[in-house]
């Protein structure tokens, strides 16, 4: 009676590899299962309870965590999807073995994007941050250099008034 596994493509000697797989579906999963727990108890938290200064920041850190709840999902839903792969054999089926792996391929290239989706809306949104940054900035900025001419204008005109005094006591 053959098994499975000795109906791989080796014949049998893949019990390493498929460890291997086992490991790494059963981390991607955990990994997946604790980012979901995590992200989830963020969504439920009312916006005035979200880390964050300003409403815009609040929301923006709300959609984030909406994003990466998805993203967290969705791996797991890949790593189960790669356990399940595993015990696909390959020589009995060799086109479904095809097929599920490239369906598996196909959805972590979906899960990649939206974590680069993720990746370039963190990045807007800190780029933005930057930028009014810099506008508080250039205006203290001006108030300051604004603020130090008036007072050295002021301390000019204290000081020529008191050199006319002066000169009035002098003669």
């Amino acid at each position: 009676m053959q098994t499975v596994w000795a109906k791989s493509l080796d014949g049998g000697r893949m019990a390493a590899t498929h460890a291997l797989g086992l490991v790494i579906a059963g981390s991607v999963i955990a990994f997946a299962i604790s980012q979901f727990r995590y992200y989830f108890a963020l969504t439920k938290l009312s916006e005035s309870q979200f880390p964050g200064e300003t409403e815009r920041d609040r929301r923006f850190f709300k959609r984030q965590a909406w994003r990466r709840l998805q993203i967290a999902a969705l791996s797991g839903i890949a790593g189960a999807c790669m356990l399940a792969g595993l015990f696909v054999p390959y020589g009995i089926y060799p086109r479904l073995f095809a097929l599920f792996w490239i369906a598996v391929a196909l959805f972590g290239v979906w899960v990649v994007a939206l974590a680069l989706v993720d990746c370039v809306s963190t990045w807007l949104h800190f780029a933005e941050e930057r930028q009014i940054n810099e506008a508080k900035r250039l205006a203290l900025r001006y108030k300051i250099d604004k603020f130090q001419k008036d007072a050295l204008r002021a301390r000019d005109e204290l000081e020529r008034t008191q050199r006319r005094d002066d000169d009035q006591e002098q003669e």
